[in-house]
């Protein structure tokens, strides 16, 4: 969709909702990523996921310690106050006896994000209390520096199920093939993709909105670790326009120098 004209406040109050994405030359609108093509997960499948709110579902995040989450930075540009963050979910409106409900005490936004261009698209959260651990609530580890993704990907969120379709009820999944940083930059253009990028998606297959922030999952040795972090995309599961995530293994350095 595109916008020829937009006026300053119609651009600060599109790119402040999780819901749409403002891009960069002739500032085209996208909507966000969500989760189309997938399958409901089991319940507790994903013990790191968590769903932040404002008021109502708002964006997905992951926890990576008892007291902190990384989400996407466009997600988090409110106060501390106006967030809650619920672990342990699973059916999105409905209590279930397993929620660990928390407040945001501290939000910690990439000093290099760029809401136009997406560039570093990637914020931690503090809540409180901390989480207590068990089978529907636990960490997961990130991508390390380096590291080389495989062939297939998952990621999991509340979002639509079709562009402009309804959101889950429930937690859902789908598996997406990687896509290469030449194959993602001939979809986007060479200047769109940077190095803090990575790609995955196929037609029909894609997050969607109210998806963002929340997990690129990579298993390695049958253990899933979180390598992207849902940021943008041109529409949902639309050919040849995978979705894009802030790559993690890109951003352990300063992941880690927060939570010192």
């Amino acid at each position: 969709m595109m916008l020829p004209q937009l006026t300053s406040s119609l651009i600060l109050l599109l790119i402040s909702s999780p819901n749409w994405n403002v891009q960069s030359k002739n500032v085209p609108v996208d909507w966000s990523t969500l989760i189309v093509g997938g399958v409901e997960a089991e319940k507790g499948e994903f013990p790191f996921m968590v769903g932040i709110r404002k008021a109502s579902h708002h964006c997905g995040g992951s926890i990576i310690n008892s007291e902190w989450i990384v989400s996407a930075a466009h997600c988090l540009t409110g106060d501390e106050s106006v967030y809650t963050v619920v672990a342990g979910d699973h059916i999105n409106n409905e209590f279930e006896g397993t929620e660990q409900n928390r407040t945001v005490t501290r939000i910690v936004i990439h000093p290099d994000y760029d809401l136009l261009t997406h560039e570093s698209d990637i914020a931690l959260v503090k809540i409180s209390p901390p989480f207590v651990f068990n089978a529907n609530v636990r960490p997961i580890s990130l991508a390390p520096n380096g590291f080389i993704p495989p062939s297939r990907e998952v990621v999991v969120g509340w979002g639509r199920l079709a562009e402009g379709g309804n959101y889950a009820n429930v937690l859902m999944k789908v598996e997406v093939p990687f896509v290469s940083d030449e194959d993602c930059k001939t979809a986007y253009g060479a200047d769109r993709i940077t190095e803090s990028m990575t790609c995955a998606g196929e037609e029909g297959k894609d997050a969607c909105q109210a998806d963002s922030g929340g997990p690129l999952l990579c298993k390695v040795r049958n253990r899933q670790i979180l390598c992207g972090v849902v940021s943008w995309g041109t529409g949902c599961a639309r050919p040849d326009k995978p979705g894009i995530y802030a790559k993690v293994s890109y951003f352990e350095s300063w992941i880690s120098s927060v939570l010192k």
